[in-house]
């Protein structure tokens, strides 16, 4: 069984991709994919959303079963204020839309991130990652909070449905 965990965001998208195929588990790729803003002012919705789905039929993950993402979430703050005002949690679903379309065989599972991380600071996220993966080197090559909290979901996924 192949699991993707995607985090978008509206820079990067994170992923990291499981295997349990035979009894032999392992971490297949992570990486955070860096497709340019999702601003509007940027570049079209259409042009923005055709860059990720190229990426994912670059990655030719075609094997998937489970595809685990964090749902876009509002957070009360100036920040996510202008985020919501923007529309950039349309964009996010749409994201989300495109990978559940790229995959329609894969079981999909969403969680919040209360509910997978709480309400924390991305520096205790990173931390528990550190902790988690002790040669954290080996599972990326650059490190940012999208491709951290890919892992970290994947992580928790697996616990929830008793493969990791």
């Amino acid at each position: 069984m192949i699991v993707l965990s995607i985090d978008p965001s509206l820079r990067r998208l994170g992923w990291a991709t499981f295997n349990d195929q035979q009894g032999h588990k392992e971490m297949l790729g992570t990486s955070a994919w860096d497709f340019g803003t999702l601003s509007p002012r940027v570049a079209g919705r259409r042009e923005r959303m055709d860059r990720v789905r190229s990426f994912f039929d670059q990655k030719r993950l075609t094997d998937v079963n489970q595809l685990v993402y964090e749902e876009p979430s509002y957070f009360s703050s100036p920040r996510g204020a202008i985020a919501l005002k923007e529309g950039y949690l349309t964009d996010l679903g749409i994201v989300i839309g495109i990978a559940i379309g790229t995959f329609p065989k894969a079981q999909i599972w969403s969680y919040k991130p209360q509910t997978w991380k709480g309400s924390v600071p991305k520096e205790v996220t990173y931390k528990k990652w550190l902790r988690t993966f002790v040669d954290s080197s080996k599972y990326c090559d650059k490190v940012n909070h999208d491709l951290i909290d890919a892992i970290m979901l994947l992580h928790y996924h697996l616990k929830q449905v008793n493969i990791g």
